[in-house]
């Protein structure tokens, strides 16, 4: 820095000599007050004068220029004088920067001759390109001292403008650092540039405040020699932000054109497909787009149903520009038929030719089944094997089919407080203002439930109603419940404590007397967290915790001044995130003291610690065989019965005495009954809501299949089986292979006694939807054949089973629309014939 000038202030005369060094012409700096602060060589040789340092400007210059008002400096930042210095005549530029005391203004002055024009022009296209340019420019010397900048970088930088005027690169490299998300790098990339002068570099310079820009930096050169630096600023924040949107707009684009469940093609005018997404692939059953491409969508006519015009779709693309909505049958690769509906637009260039074709095509086959079962319906409710009315508005009924003359004989009418009548009122109401609605629901006529579906006919004033048998269902669902009843009395009466906790922690379900043992109440548990149970210690509360996390945990837990033994499961659902802990804790408070007791007695009571000791694996086998149980949801009551029963007949057998022995057997064997008999009932439950998905099945391989892997099972089996070739069925593939399972297991396992044993599978005669399981085993009593069908029905005791197959065989064939029938007489084998048609309808 300078020592301070005549009015005390301090001039950075070395910035400002070098700054004026560059000036090709005479020039000055001035102060707010028209002081001269420098002068470079060329300005001391115009005024004649070793030092015009110190003097006003006005007495060495005399403005002449008619547009100067008198001020100093001029109004505007930049203005140019016609002026005269002695007796020559000079243009005087002025260019002001900085406020207040800051202000400085540099004074260039030119003589008038062609060489002084010709650089005056040169410098002022310079000065403008650089105040036009959107980018900041910022020269800077050798010396580390700023020479110039344009307004865009102090703009883009928000550098104040006294900072600038001291021409101190150091501050401003201070200044802006502070404004970027990496100072140190920025700095150190600015020094790494300072030490080799002719190093060009570029970065990018992210801001704290999340803008971004682009620095390029080059030496300056006069004659081939570098004497300075220029640094440029590009500000690419829009167009980063610009960019980051284009790329997740593609992403998005492919994301979509990967997974949109509807296919995707482009194609060129004639046929050739040049994209096609996986969707479309896979519904035309292709490996790969890739393969698919062999194909032309116009010349491979295979790709079309026989009467499809092609050639008008592609005329109507070229004249309208677009096809929308074409339905036709399509021709798979494998040879199938899928019906689609197309729609598609031609893509021109400028010049207003086709490039390609691109549209979408959408499988319809589903669609075009439910409309063709729906008219179906429609012309034949005849044959509908449910029960459907027609009602008036009135409540008259008009119409009813073969099933509801049949179920509902007496209904002619809906009375008004008939239950039919009160389900369907508002949608009577409807039909009657000739309003369109529908609705579902359930409802119960006598003995038996149904659900119903009913929608108006405006135009006709009245409603059709269909109906729908689920008597069944309905009681399965019940004897479910009231199993679930009986089963959580039991779990109530047992000797433990039995805990259901939510994911969030919080206690869901208490029950069990070890509430009592362990001194508390389910007002203390049920709603409450681990974390909100005073009577817990810390180690029940990590222990829980753990379990939360998926983890099966135990712990002895202090509760109060009770001991306690829990046990803690996980249990997942479908997806395998937990939905609930089962803890089951028991008191082992006297288990607890004998163990404290224990550790105090001496060698010679080694027999009391040894039964101690048994008594606490006893009470730890009884715990955990009934934890397990328990989170096995609705069988765990029952798994819990056998596991205690099991535990006593063990461990108290002499206690118990034979009769004890004898009655807790029979506990055993009646709750694992039970719990095969939940299964079977689940099982049957499920085929009633299985969502038939009919397809075209190969019945023989079924077959072979099932006793290929029975015979493996059992290879010391003596049987012979025969099997008839190509018999095909239309039905659900799972549950007709369970039905076909379930015949052939029946077959297989009353033939043990055979030697050896027959099955044979083969084709009704004169039926071709008639199928026929035959064996050669112990057969049964004709006059029971419809019982075989009943569930838990047994004809035979002493052979394992639930009873429950056959049952399932019978709701499988039904909700096919089918039927099935048993033939057999005793030790001379059964013969199951059962019919799949070939249209399957809920």
């Amino acid at each position: 820095m300078a020592s301070p000038g005549e009015h005390g202030e301090p001039t950075p005369a070395r910035s400002w000599d070098s700054l004026l060094a560059w000036f090709p012409e005479a020039a000055l700096l001035c102060d707010a007050g028209g002081r001269i602060r420098a002068a470079n060589d060329a300005a001391r040789e115009l005024v004649a004068e070793a030092d015009p340092v110190g003097r006003r400007l006005f007495d060495v210059v005399r403005i002449e220029d008619p547009a100067y008002a008198g001020a100093w400096p001029p109004e505007t930042e930049e203005a140019s004088l016609t002026a005269r210095v002695g007796a020559e005549p000079v243009v005087l530029r002025v260019q002001t920067r900085g406020t207040g005391e800051d202000e400085r203004t540099i004074v260039s002055l030119r003589r008038l001759d062609g060489t002084t024009e010709t650089v005056e022009r040169a410098v002022s296209l310079l000065e403008a390109t650089l105040d036009a340019t959107a980018d900041g420019i910022l020269v800077v010397d050798l010396d580390g001292s700023i020479v110039t900048w344009n307004q865009a970088f102090q703009q883009m930088w928000n550098v104040p403008g006294d900072l600038l005027a001291e021409r101190d690169d150091e501050k401003l490299l201070s200044f802006v650092a502070d404004q970027l998300e990496d100072p140190d790098s920025f700095l150190d990339n600015v020094r790494e540039v300072y030490q080799d002068p002719e190093t060009e570099s570029f970065d990018v310079l992210r801001f704290e405040d999340g803008r971004c820009f682009h620095r390029y930096s080059k030496p300056q050169r006069v004659g081939g020699q570098v004497v300075g630096r220029v640094w440029s600023f590009r500000d690419v924040t829009d167009q980063e932000r610009i960019e980051k949107r284009l790329r997740r707009s593609e992403q998005q684009f492919r994301s979509l054109f990967e997974n949109v469940p509807i296919g995707i093609y482009r194609t060129t005018p004639d046929g050739r497909i040049l994209l096609a997404n996986p969707w479309l692939v896979d519904m035309l059953g292709y490996e790969s787009a890739e393969e698919m491409a062999t194909r032309n969508l116009e010349a491979d006519t295979e790709f079309f149903e026989p009467d499809y015009s092609r050639e008008k779709f592609r005329r109507q693309l070229e004249e309208d520009g677009e096809v929308r909505g074409i339905e036709a049958r399509w021709i798979r690769e494998d040879g199938s038929e899928i019906y689609v509906r197309e729609s598609a637009r031609a893509v021109r260039d400028e010049q207003g030719d086709i490039l390609y074709y691109e549209g979408t095509v959408e499988d319809i086959s589903e669609r075009r089944e439910y409309e063709r079962r729906l008219r179906r319906m429609a012309r034949f409710p005849e044959e509908n094997p449910n029960p459907i009315l027609e009602v008036t508005a009135e409540g008259e009924v008009t119409y009813r089919n073969p099933p509801a003359r049949e179920r509902l004989a007496e209904l002619t009418h809906l009375e008004p407080d008939s239950p039919i009548r009160a389900a369907v009122d508002h949608l009577l109401d409807a039909a009657q203002e000739g309003r369109e609605i529908d609705d579902q629901g359930e409802v119960s006529v006598d003995d038996a439930t149904f659900e119903w579906k009913a929608y108006t006919l405006p135009d006709e004033g009245s409603l059709r109603l269909y109906l729908h048998d689920v008597t069944d269902r309905v009681e399965a669902k019940q004897a479910l419940r009231e199993s679930e009843q009986r089963l959580q009395t039991v779990v109530s009466e047992a000797p433990i404590l039995l805990l259901t906790l939510n994911p969030d922690g919080r206690v869901r379900f208490v029950t069990g007397t070890g509430l009592q043992e362990l001194g508390l109440t389910a007002d203390e548990l049920e709603g409450r967290h681990p974390q909100e149970m005073d009577a817990l210690d810390e180690d029940a509360r990590r222990s829980i915790e753990h379990a939360l996390e998926g983890h099966h945990a135990q712990t002895l837990a202090h509760i109060d001044d009770r001991w306690a033994q829990i046990q803690l499961s996980p249990v997942r659902d479908e997806d395998g995130e937990v939905e609930s802990v089962i803890a089951v804790a028991i008191d082992v408070t006297d288990r607890k003291e004998a163990e404290d007791e224990v550790r105090h007695l001496n060698e010679n009571l080694e027999q009391i610690v040894e039964e101690r000791t048994a008594e606490l694996e006893a009470a730890n086998r009884e715990l955990k065989a009934f934890s397990y149980s328990v989170s096995h949801d609705l069988r765990a009551p029952l798994q819990t019965i056998d596991g205690f029963s099991q535990i006593l007949l063990e461990s108290r057998s002499e206690e118990l005495g034979e009769e004890g022995r004898h009655l807790l057997s029979r506990i055993r064997r009646a709750s694992q009954t039970m719990a095969d008999r939940i299964d079977a009932l689940l099982t049957l439950s499920r085929v009633t809501r299985h969502e038939l998905n009919p397809d075209r099945l190969d019945l023989s391989d079924m077959a072979r299949e099932i006793l290929t892997e029975l015979h493996e099972r059992n290879p010391e089996r003596s049987i012979e089986w025969e099997v008839e070739d190509d018999m095909r069925a239309t039905g659900d593939p799972s549950l007709v292979r369970a039905m076909l399972d379930n015949l052939i297991r029946n077959a297989w396992k009353f033939t043990r006694e055979e030697d050896p044993a027959r099955i044979q599978v083969y084709r009704a005669e004169g039926d071709e939807n008639a199928f026929v399981v035959e064996d050669n085993g112990e057969g049964f009593d004709p006059a029971h054949a419809d019982e075989l069908f009943q569930p838990f029905e047994r004809l035979d005791e002493d052979v394992e089973g639930t009873g429950i197959g056959l049952a399932t065989v019978e709701r499988i064939v039904r909700r096919h629309n089918g039927a099935i029938e048993a033939d057999g007489e005793p030790g001379e084998g059964a013969c199951f014939t059962f019919v799949l048609p070939e249209e399957t309808d809920e």
